[in-house]
């Protein structure tokens, strides 16, 4: 309860890259209290999409929600480390590996 997951598809440069904050937090549920975006699918991410990522951790955090960023291409996460912009970012693979093992958790053996 209270985790979402949310996918990127498409450009995300200039205009659109502006313009996301707004959509995510527009359509955040009301009892979200961490977020997960996913941009495997998502392209062309430069300087506006890492201020408007910032932006949006920005904002997650005075609704008290923790968000976390997962797959980025190389060349975003070089403009990351060259720029000083820090954003919440999460492996990916570790983390859906975690969700499957959440899922299939049956309880501690032994334990009535």
């Amino acid at each position: 309860v209270g985790t979402w997951y949310l996918q990127v598809s498409g450009s995300l440069y200039f205009a659109a890259a502006k313009a996301l904050p707004g959509q995510v937090l527009e359509a955040l549920p009301a009892d979200c209290r961490e977020l997960h975006i996913d941009f495997a699918h998502a392209h062309q991410l430069r300087m506006s999409a890492a201020i408007a990522l910032r932006e949006l951790a920005d904002d997650l955090q005075q609704k008290d929600v923790r968000v976390w960023y997962g797959n980025f291409g190389t060349q975003f996460t070089e403009l990351l480390d060259r720029s000083g912009i820090l954003l919440p970012i999460r492996d990916w693979h570790l983390e859906r590996q975690l969700i499957e093992h959440h899922d299939n958790y049956s309880g501690p053996k032994g334990v009535n």
